[in-house]
């Protein structure tokens, strides 16, 4: 869906490796230059990827339909975004996940309602699915946003908490 945007275009685009992903639709936005993307703050609370090599779309910010129909007042437009045939962006090497929970009052968890979130592995998107689908999980929506550099917090977590030398 190709969208002018205060001093530039916007693309929005599905792009095939965040197909299958649980919980909220990933929308890849695309930007002509950095100033028309700099100001969505459904945006910029993640990573933007820059690829210096590509000439029209050189930004790609990441978000929810959700988010970004909301911002650019494109509610019930999403049908119009387009599905791109090959990914637009690397692969990603970690995804950041929130997840938003409502635990039913009969339910025997300790944990409070609220919100969840963290990072992830892609080959962890598996099991992370199976036990979204298994139910009584309590989460009402969230999203999970790829990451193109491993966050400190994971690799710490992947050795154990020791320390990088």
């Amino acid at each position: 869906m190709l969208i002018q945007h205060e001093s530039g275009f916007l693309d929005l685009v599905y792009e095939p490796q965040f197909s299958s992903l649980p919980l909220d639709k990933i929308v890849s936005v695309r930007a002509n230059s950095w100033d028309v993307l700099k100001n969505l703050d459904s945006v910029n609370r993640h990573q933007v990827h820059f690829n210096q090599h590509e000439q029209v779309w050189p930004f790609t910010g990441f978000s929810t339909l959700h988010m970004i129909a909301t911002e650019l007042k494109l509610e019930g437009q999403g049908h119009l975004i387009d599905y791109l045939p090959i990914d637009h962006t690397p692969k990603a090497v970690a995804f950041s996940y929130r997840m938003f929970r409502e635990l039913p009052q009969w339910s025997n968890t300790v944990e409070e309602d609220g919100e969840v979130s963290g990072f992830a592995y892609p080959e962890d998107i598996e099991q992370m699915s199976e036990w979204l689908a298994g139910g009584d999980t309590g989460v009402v929506s969230g999203y999970l946003l790829p990451l193109f550099q491993i966050p400190e917090e994971l690799i710490s977590e992947t050795l154990g908490g020791e320390e990088i030398a």
